[in-house]
């Protein structure tokens, strides 16, 4: 796979880490500039054709770290820009020297061999090298794996550092896992910063060097002179001379060689001063400062001001000497001259009862406790249990606080009041108000709040149930250019830091009280997140406000003008003389005859039958949701309802249930319409048909787990046809109208020439005030359509209602030829809402050319529960 040999690829995306082309008869090296500013770093054109000479490397827009170029017919030598790479030209027809950086590593006979079968002059010697190594922490980008990271990291970092990461021994032991750029850096992702002395051994040179990451400026110990060479000895150097500048006086030394622990520089030119010379010590970019005295004659020592340590600072890892000082710098938990006494504290402590105990003390002790005592107020607190973190000691009674001292290694540590006796009788805050807030819990001094009441404070103090648990549970719109907002629920009555924010907007208080809150609100469109702050608590309810549109739609536009009219301010269609539907598409001349029968089922349902198609409707579960819509309860519904009355022709038949193991009611009302009525619900007036079946359910005294979470109500509805006609025969189709800023919106389900509608109303009664509400489609397939009512927070009542319509296509057909064949179209309508709730459904058919219709009811096995 080649274009006359060449490389076919200009240009490669990013994403890529290894890229392997082999074996296509490639004849020409590619241009490696193409992968600059890529992700690979593993890149390979073995057992090509390739012929010819390698250009000259240029890495500094790339991350490749591998070039694999084995089993070519490469020409020529490798330049030593080749050297941050692992470079593999085994079996090629190179000649010349191999770069020492590379032959230096040699020791390692399975790097060697990335150069054998060529004709070069010294694959068989081992070079020698200079490695110029350093240890460096910082914030630095770079591949981790497959993946991309910017992040602190350790890197092992210089010259002639090797290309393998198991190359690199060190002590005290330092993980390193990434190489990064070959021969050069080697990352540790998983390296602490501490200010640790490492000793960094490379197997394939045998080098030894001494490093570590801390940045700490260089330390002088001596300085010695002979014939204008000067030896800086000490701490914190670097083996890497151009990183070294020193001066003394007004003149340079030059550095020549530099080690960890020692430097030496060439003054070629002394300073005219010679007695107590002040010099500058630079290592990168931080720098010491000195005196010494200077004497032209060659061979006398030059000394310093600097004192040693005690010990060298050598007790535990990480103590430093300031040789400024002579004193040990100590790390944290450490003191003394040489860093040897543990700096010793208590972090907590567990009380007892007035009548006395063993008391806890956690914090840092060490392992050496000379003289050991602990007091608690005027108490000798005796010693049970010591360990270097934990103290358990025995305590006389006493009452109220008292400080604490424990004493150790000449050391003393006090904290005032830190102790506290316990009454067994303990007192809340306040004592809770009043016991309409909560109940004091006298064991622990915790107020124990009531519904609707919070406060809590894991201390013994308590809190006393004054800040409101606050929800709301309705809310007003406004049109998308804004303006007031009403919200109605529970606030309570203190209102500190109060804040109520829509979407990002800041949503300003005009008027609040225990109940309601007004405020104004900017322009808009769509669904917004609303948040209460007040008292240090959150309240906070998804896609609750609702920016309504002024323009409402109607339902496919009312079919076209000679089937109705849109009414652009709620948006219902008003149907014309002989049409009917939520979208004016059914003829209402329908005189087919056809039988239509309703029946109520013990377990809840209601079927209904005509010309052998029947309709199921059923309430199935209740749910309550959290805050991020997962189910926390679930109460199965079907099957557990009890029949509490039932009117004589069977029109109207209600079922209660209690939730399980709770005081929550279920009632539901199941009733056929007898007559055309002007329904009104939440300020909107429609019309339902005589013939429909309403469904309302309404929901008392659920006790909810959190003041956030909601409920939900399922419903299914489904629909069965035993012996559709042939000529009436279709797939089933689903569609759905479904916007935010809309007073109506619809689902529909088409089969067989008959049409499901299903209508929901944007907006529902929730204690006692019209709210918003929102429809969600969750689910849609050819046969079915799952639908979210979702309802706010109410404590007391909540009043939802939905409609549905089956109504026959224009284009059914009554009589065909009749084949037996069963349709079943599920519709799962889901219902969210909040404290008491209720659902009105409504479902009925309208049939092409029909004039009368005549129902016979029939209600199974109903016992009335009184």
């Amino acid at each position: 796979f080649h274009v006359n040999g060449e490389f076919p690829f200009s240009k490669f995306p990013n994403g890529i880490n290894k890229f392997s082309f082999i074996s296509l008869g490639l004849k020409k090296i590619p241009d490696f500039k193409i992968f600059d500013n890529t992700d690979i770093f593993t890149l390979s054109f073995s057992s090509s054709s390739i012929s010819g000479s390698l250009p000259k490397w240029d890495g500094s827009n790339n991350f490749i770290t591998n070039l694999d170029l084995n089993f070519n017919s490469l020409t020529g030598t490798i330049d030593e820009s080749y050297c941050s790479l692992i470079l593999n030209v085994g079996s090629n027809q190179m000649s010349g020297i191999i770069p020492e950086c590379f032959t230096c590593h040699f020791n390692d006979l399975s790097f060697q061999k990335n150069f054998e079968s060529n004709e070069f002059d010294n694959y068989n010697s081992i070079g020698t090298c200079k490695t110029i190594p350093k240890l460096k922490y910082y914030n630095q980008t770079f591949w981790n794996g497959a993946s991309k990271v910017t992040i602190p990291a350790l890197s092992l970092m210089g010259q002639n550092i090797g290309y393998s990461i198991g190359n690199v021994v060190s002590s005290p032991q330092i993980q390193f896992n990434v190489l990064v750029k070959a021969n050069s850096k080697i990352n540790s992702v998983s390296y602490k910063p501490n200010r640790i002395i490492h000793k960094i051994k490379f197997t394939s040179t045998g080098q030894e060097f001494t490093l570590t990451p801390d940045p700490y400026p260089p330390l002088l110990s001596n300085i010695t002179s002979n014939n204008h060479i000067l030896v800086f000895k000490g701490l914190y150097y670097s083996y890497d001379i151009t990183e070294i500048t020193i001066t003394i006086g007004d003149k340079s030394c030059d550095v020549t060689d530099s080690t960890f622990y020692q430097i030496t520089c060439t003054l070629t030119t002394y300073p005219n001063q010679l007695n107590n010379v002040s010099g500058t010590l630079k290592v990168d970019q931080l720098q010491t400062t000195f005196n010494l005295n200077l004497d032209n004659n060659d061979g006398n020592e030059v000394f310093n001001n600097y004192t040693s340590c005690p010990d060298n600072c050598e007790s535990y890892n990480g103590n430093i000497c300031n040789y400024n000082t002579g004193i040990c710098e100590c790390p944290k938990d450490w003191t003394g001259e040489n860093c040897y006494t543990p700096n010793h504290y208590v972090s907590s402590i567990t009380p007892t009862y007035e009548d006395g105990g063993v008391v806890t003390m956690n914090g840092w002790f060490s392992d050496i406790h000379k003289d050991l005592k602990v007091t608690i107020g005027n108490q000798e607190c005796k010693i049970d249990t010591i360990s270097s973190n934990t103290i358990t000691c025995n305590i006389g009674a006493g009452t109220g606080k008292k400080d604490v001292i424990v004493y150790q290694n000449g050391i003393t540590w006090k904290s005032f009041n830190f102790f506290v006796y316990q009454s067994k009788q303990q007192t809340c805050l306040n004592n809770c108000i009043d016991t309409n807030h909560g109940i004091c819990n006298t064991s622990n001094g915790i107020c124990e709040c009531k519904s609707g009441w919070t406060g809590f404070d894991f201390d013994w103090s308590g809190e006393d149930c004054t800040a409101a648990n606050h929800y709301v549970s309705s809310i007003t719109s406004t049109y998308e250019d804004g303006g007031l907002v009403t919200m109605n629920g529970w606030l309570g009555d203190i209102h500190k830091d109060l804040k109520v924010t829509i979407g990002n907007q800041e949503c300003k208080i005009d008027t609040i009280s225990s109940n309601t809150i007004t405020c104004n609100i900017g322009a808009g469109t769509g669904k917004k997140d609303v948040i209460v702050y007040q008292n240090g608590i959150t309240w906070k309810s998804f896609n609750f406000f609702i920016y309504q549109s002024k323009q409402q739609t109607c339902l496919n536009n009312c079919t076209d003008t000679n089937h109705g009219i849109c009414n652009t301010s709620n948006g219902i269609c008003e149907c014309k003389s002989g049409w009917t539907g939520f979208d004016c598409s059914s003829p209402s001349n329908n005189n087919n005859n056809g039988n239509t029968n309703s029946t109520v089922n013990p377990d809840g349902s209601t079927s209904i039958n005509n010309d052998k198609t029947t309709y199921n409707i059923l309430i199935t579960s209740l749910l309550e949701l959290d805050i991020n819509s997962d189910t926390v309860k679930q109460y199965p519904l079907q099957n557990n309802w009890n029949i509490t009355s039932n009117d004589k022709n069977g029109s109207n038949v209600t079922f209660t249930q209690i939730l399980n193991e709770t005081e929550c009611q279920i009632v539901l009302s199941i009733q056929e319409i007898e007559n055309d009525i002007q329904y009104s619900f939440a300020g909107l007036e429609f019309k339902l048909d005589k013939g429909s079946i309403k469904i309302s359910v309404s929901i008392h005294n659920y006790n909810y787990q959190s003041p956030l979470n909601t409920l939900q109500l399922q419903m299914i509805s489904n629909v069965s046809d035993t012996t559709s006609n042939d000529c009436n025969s279709k797939s089933a189709s689903t569609s759905t109208s479904i916007l935010d800023n809309q007073t109506l919106n619809y689902i529909s389900i088409n089969k067989d020439n008959k049409i499901l509608y299903g209508r929901f109303i944007n907006r529902a009664i929730s204690d006692g005030h019209t709210t918003l509400i929102t429809t969600s489609l969750i689910s849609s397939q050819n046969e079915s359509v799952t639908i979210g009512i979702n309802i706010p927070h109410c404590r007391t009542s909540c009043y939802i209602d939905p409609d549905f319509s089956v109504i026959m296509n224009p284009d059914f057909k009554q009589n065909c030829n009749n084949n037996s064949k069963k349709y079943v179209i599920p519709v799962a309508v889901v219902a969210g809402c909040i404290g008491l709730s209720a659902i009105a459904v409504t479902i009925y058919f309208i049939h092409k050319r029909k004039v009368d219709k005549e129902f016979s009811k029939k209600i199974v096995e109903l016992t009335v529960n009184k």
